[in-house]
């Protein structure tokens, strides 16, 4: 258990040693094609719920959550600012604009639509256009549902020739969310 000491962010272990606490600012996206999931994983790792009913997101949705990683002498606690992005190709010409600045992303697919699996190279094209390399990590959604033939197998290819981490998640059974949300928080401060 620790106690917040003073406002220079400084707490006490329970050891009565100090352990410096560093914070940091950090703008991540979350792409992929309409429908994979990607609010309802923002749902459920911001306000720890799930709502069944779909509502396409109109351009850019942001939301925000402190995450907390803990080094050998100090935590890290990185704020981050999630943006929701639009997975129609509608809004194409002003995905650059709400890319900018942005230092990571994860990629999430639908384990459903293996169309959405074959899509993820485009959205990592469009995304490094705007903004260069950046740490990402590859989703594939929905574990709570059947897989289409193959899936799994054409993400891990995916993901270990662009030497991405992968995880299969859920945003109904709330499985690996909170940990890839981590992982990404972990690799903008690590690389």
């Amino acid at each position: 258990m620790e106690i917040e000491l003073n406002p220079t962010c400084e707490r006490l272990n329970m050891t009565g040693s100090k352990k410096k606490v560093e914070t940091y600012l950090k703008k991540v996206c979350i792409l992929g094609d309409p429908q994979v999931g990607k609010t309802s994983l923002i749902r459920r790792f911001v306000h720890r719920e799930f709502e069944a009913d779909y509502i396409s997101t109109i351009g850019m949705e942001a939301s925000t959550k402190t995450v907390d990683v803990q080094g050998d002498r100090s935590t890290l606690r990185i704020n981050l600012v999630i943006w929701d992005i639009a997975g129609q190709d509608s809004f194409r010409n002003v995905h650059a604009s709400y890319f900018s600045g942005a230092e990571g992303a994860l990629l999430v697919c639908d384990r459903t639509r293996t169309s959405t699996v074959e899509s993820l190279p485009h959205w990592v094209r469009r995304f490094r256009s705007e903004v260069g390399p950046r740490p990402m990590i590859v989703l594939l959604n929905k574990t709570d549902l059947s897989m289409d033939a193959g899936v799994e197998s054409k993400v891990e290819d995916f993901a270990r020739s662009r030497e991405f981490e992968w995880l299969q998640s859920s945003a109904l059974t709330g499985d690996n969310v909170d940990e890839a949300f981590q992982k990404l928080a972990r690799k903008l401060i690590t690389g």
